[in-house]
């Protein structure tokens, strides 16, 4: 098993957004994958990146974690997944739209 975070699973989330016509940045940072929507700001006049969702790899369980941001920029635990791909289609899903989504 690869320790986390690994340029493989980096590319599992791009493919996995970029499937369904999402444009994100994904940035490694500590043991955790950040997810960065892309959109345009028509207040700025530019593209601009903004956080959505960042996902923490447990060694331990075998479970990844989905965190989400506040306006406060602050970190707050949302649900533990068994799978990478059932963490991404949380992000994706109606409940947590208010969540991941605000930017889109």
């Amino acid at each position: 098993m690869q320790k986390h975070p690994n340029e493989f699973t980096r590319r599992q989330i791009l493919k996995f957004f970029s499937n369904r016509h999402f444009e994100i940045k994904v940035v490694a940072v500590e043991n955790s994958y950040v997810i960065f929507f892309r959109r345009f700001s028509f207040v700025e006049a530019c593209i601009v990146e903004d956080p959505a969702g960042r996902l923490v790899y447990d060694e331990t369980s075998g479970d990844w974690t989905l965190y989400w941001m506040n306006g406060c920029f602050h970190w707050y635990p949302y649900d533990r997944y068994g799978r990478l791909d059932q963490a991404l289609k949380a992000m994706l899903d109606d409940q947590a739209a208010s969540l991941f989504q605000k930017v889109l």
